[in-house]
Parts: C-alpha cells; structure tokens; sequence
C-alpha cells in the first residue's frame, strides 16, 4: 500500500515514529511480523493546514486622487524639539534633520493645519530622503479631541503612494506609515475624516521620522517635505457616509405577446370630462383648475381583463401645452386592508427603455409628458397579492397626485391599453406583499 501523510502545526517536524501492532486500543496480546517500508520521500507539496481556511480577499486598492487644477501647495511651520529645521518660518519646503532619535520615542515633528484642512479630505506630499539609509515616516492627521479617551486623535483613512502603492495605516494607534529607501523621492495621499463626532476638526499634522518604529534602536537622517496640499477627493467615503446604493437593474421592456388585443375601458371621474359615454379602446380626458393635491382619479373596472395577467400596457398621449404628471394605480380589491395604498404596481418602463417612478408607500407609477409627448408605457403588477387582493380597478391621476397647491388644466389621450402576461417579470412571492401590512391609512 501506499501511504501519503500531511503534517503541520507550529512546532517543526524532526523525526518519524513507526508503532508496528504496539499501539492496538484495548489489545493485550503479543505479536510478530515483518514488514518493509520503502520508498519514503518528503513532498515539497503543499497540504492544506490546520486552521488554513480560505484566503482573505484582497481589500479594494484605494485609488490614486486626481489633485484638482489649481490646487496650491501651503506653507507649513513644523516644530518639534528632536528635529532641526530648514526654515524658521512657514514655508512650502522643510527639511527636518535628526540624530540619534529613538525608534520608541515617538517624537513627532509638528504643524498647524487647522485653517487649510478643515474644508478638505485628502493631504499630499512629496517626501524625499535625503540620507544613506532607509527612513520610516509616519503622518498623523489629529483632531482637535487629542484628549477624548481614545488611543489616537488621528483621523487618517486610506493613503496611497502617486504610483498605487498601497500604504500602512494603523487605526488603532493611528498614522499612516512609509518607508523610504537612501536617496527615494514619492509623493503620498492620505485621506482623512474631516468631520469625526468624537475626534473634533483637524487641527494638527504630525510627523514622525524612524521614531515610530517601535524598537530599541536609534536613527539619524535627513527628510525633505514639499508641495503639501489640501484638497477634496470627491471619490473619498467618509465615515458615516453611506455608501452609495447600487443602480438596480434597469426593468427590461416587455415583448407584447402576438395577437393581444387592445382593450375597452370606461373612465368614470367627477374631476374629468371623457369623451367616450361608453367602454372604448381610445380614451381622451380632460381636466381644468384641478388641485395638485387633490389625489382625483378617473376609474376604470379592470377586473375581468387583468386577473389572469401581470402587465398592463397603455399609449398616452398629452394634447395640451403643459408638462403633465400621469400617475397610473393598479388596485386590488381590498382597498380597505389598513394599508396607505391597495396598489400592487411593480416596475414600470416606457417602451425606450426609461425606467418611471413606482412609488411601493403610496401607490402608483409616475410619468410626466411635455406638450404634445406621446409614450408608450408598460406597468407590471402583482396578480396575486395576498393581503390587496385580486386586481379590480385601474386610477389615473393626471395632475392630481403632485402634491403641491397649484391647479391644472390639460387633456391626455390614452389608447392601446393591453393586459398580458410578461413571462420575464417576477412577481412577489406567494404571500408576500410588496408595501408593509403594518402602514396603516386610506388608499390614495
């Protein structure tokens, strides 16, 4: 037989132990043999190990900040008792040189920045050493809160070198961290939080040169500072800042199956005047000084035509010389469930593609025209609603739902209005229902 074993563990491995019959559970007994091993190698493959799971994902690189055009670069006074300065006064090159600094003295070079970072998010700045061995510098962008309990002030986020080297920042003890080797030059993006609730306004930049590292040995070097900046990243999340919600999944225009035919329908409203007596395919209505928030409806029974549907298709048409605000409820029965809408509209789309408004708190699907527009809109809807019930009822508001205190006057034709079934749409699960059951108020 052959035999493969993977081993592990913190300890390293030095020998290999045989227990031939020696090492039976329970078993008292003597026995003999003879066996042969043979062929016994090392594999330099790698097994998995105890406790090694799946790799961490790479965290997202933080991208490179685009400096906006004009951005000037600021002067800045650095004070610190273990660093000689350059410059006696503010300027926008120091060069700050150090002997003998201890790499646990966390002694730090620093400047008032209060007035020029308050406005921004991001600090930039080409750092050069200048001498013969490799320098270590951290950033510390501190609020004014350098007292409030916690381990650090800083507020850095993300830095990042101007090649997308991505950079060290500690967020616990705070900074931002770059090692530069004899003679290197790079420019560095530090983000930072320039409203943190706890931390207070940015106040301070500190920085440390090989006196953060941590040990017991000491250094001596030479580090240039130029072309600081503040500026605003646009593309920067702050904390607290939600994150920005991904575009859904723009509704795909439903294919009208073959031979589905216009239907009749007949609108019934005190606020409009119709120019059809009876049920008809094409349908104009006509409005004056009707209240923005008068919430009017012209009603039609759909009952009949839509119950075994999920779509509803209609061409309208705005005849007059207004923009005028279409709003489309398709109602299940239960318009009295101690809910705010008995609308079970699902997404709407205009036959070009345009994703319209569907309001799930209130009810209805929204579209404005301009003079003379006509469109083509198509209205999922929930057939199956377990709480609104089966669908009886189409409402039409035209101008009468834009919730403001103006009046309109205005005609809108509509004309091929279809029920069908759209295979690709997907209807809330059995059960569900689109609107919470706990909302309570009268359907608009």
């Amino acid at each position: 037989a052959v035999i493969e074993v993977a081993y592990g563990g913190e300890v390293p491995a030095d020998q290999v132990l045989f227990m031939i019959d020696s090492c039976i559970y329970g078993d008292t007994a003597a026995h003999s043999g003879d066996v042969t091993f043979s062929e016994m190698k090392l594999l330099a493959e790698k097994a998995e190990q105890p406790g090694e799971g799946e790799t961490e994902p790479e965290p997202d690189t933080e991208p490179v900040p685009e400096v906006p055009e004009g951005t000037e670069a600021q002067k800045l006074l650095f004070n610190g008792d273990s660093y000689e300065s350059d410059a006696a006064e503010a300027a926008e090159t120091v060069t700050l040189t150090y002997e003998n600094i201890g790499g646990s003295a966390y002694a730090p070079a620093s400047a008032d920045i209060a007035a020029m970072a308050k406005d921004c998010n991001t600090f930039a700045v080409t750092i050069k050493n200048n001498g013969t061995e490799t320098v270590q510098a951290r950033f510390d962008i501190l609020g004014a809160n350098q007292n409030a309990g916690l381990q650090t002030a800083a507020v850095n986020l993300p830095a990042v070198k101007a090649d997308g080297t991505q950079l060290r920042t500690d967020t616990d003890w705070g900074g931002s961290f770059i090692d530069l080797a004899a003679g290197e030059e790079a420019v560095v993006f530090i983000t930072y939080n320039n409203a943190d609730a706890v931390r207070g306004a940015v106040t301070t930049l500190n920085v440390f040169l090989d006196s953060a590292r941590g040990d017991e040995n000491t250094y001596s070097g030479s580090v240039t500072l130029s072309e600081m900046m503040f500026f605003t990243n646009e593309g920067a999340v702050q904390p607290g800042e939600p994150e920005p919600e991904p575009e859904p999944d723009p509704e795909p225009v439903p294919e009208v199956p073959e031979g589905t035919a216009a239907q009749k329908l007949l609108f019934n409203g005190d606020s409009y005047e119709s120019d059809a007596a009876e049920a008809a395919e094409t349908v104009t209505l006509t409005y004056e000084n009707i209240g923005g928030s008068a919430y009017a409806p012209a009603s039609a029974d759909i009952a009949a035509m839509a119950k075994d549907c999920n779509t509803f298709a209609v061409t309208i048409k705005n005849n007059g010389t207004e923009t005028v605000q279409a709003r489309f409820d398709i109602l299940g029965a239960n318009q009295n469930a101690g809910l705010q809408t008995a609308a079970v509209n699902l997404p709407a789309v205009k036959a070009d593609g345009t994703q319209l408004r569907t309001d799930t708190d209130w009810g209805g699907s929204f579209i404005d025209l301009a003079a003379g527009e006509e469109a083509v809109v198509f209205i999922t809807y929930n057939n199956a609603d377990a709480v609104r019930g089966a669908v009886t009822t189409l409402n039409v508001f035209l101008d009468s739902a834009r919730g403001d205190e103006n009046t309109y006057s205005g005609s809108v034709t509509l004309s091929e209005m279809m029920f069908f079934t759209n295979e690709g749409a997907v209807q809330p699960g059995e059960g569900e229902t689109e609107q919470s059951e706990a909302d309570a108020g009268a359907a608009a």
